[in-house]
């Protein structure tokens, strides 16, 4: 049985010239050369800049930026055994402020969330996990070690 000269063995046989190729080369050659450009600018990130790094788990960072365009970074971390949370300012004129431990007990001290209130003060919030259960607590770093002092809600 003859199917005609476009079929054989029940199959369409399909030329592609190869002057067709190289143009279908050629274009997405071309969107490849002008896109690749344009997605890279869309996900391409600043350089990373490491504020910490120690040999500890560093966990959940909180990051502000207050009125005066520094920005407020507190983290936890278990480098002294147990979890503290630890604070640092970037300040807007360049360097950054050494980081301060704002916990040092044997309790868990997790999750810290940072705020800047009306009078420009800013506050770090987080959950303390004891013996004598679960707090939360509050403070409001100073550039000493230690803090202004923790409060309890």
């Amino acid at each position: 049985m003859d199917l005609g000269k476009n079929y054989r063995n029940g199959t369409k046989k399909t030329q592609i010239s190869n002057g067709v190729i190289l143009i279908f080369l050629m274009v997405f050659s071309i969107i490849l050369f002008f896109s690749v450009p344009y997605f890279k600018s869309q996900f391409e990130l600043s350089s990373t800049m490491v504020i910490h790094k120690e040999i500890a788990e560093d966990l959940y960072p909180s990051v502000i930026s207050d009125s005066r365009g520094n920005t407020h970074v507190a983290w936890q971390s278990d480098r002294n055994g147990n979890w503290d949370i630890y604070h640092t300012v970037l300040r807007a004129e360049g360097g950054e402020e050494e980081f301060i431990s704002l916990t040092r007990n044997l309790d868990d001290d997790l999750f810290p969330s940072l705020l800047e209130d009306e009078h420009g003060y800013i506050w770090v919030v987080w959950a303390r996990f004891g013996s004598d259960g679960t707090s939360i607590c509050t403070q409001r770093p100073t550039t000493e070690v230690g803090g202004a002092g923790t409060d309890k809600l």
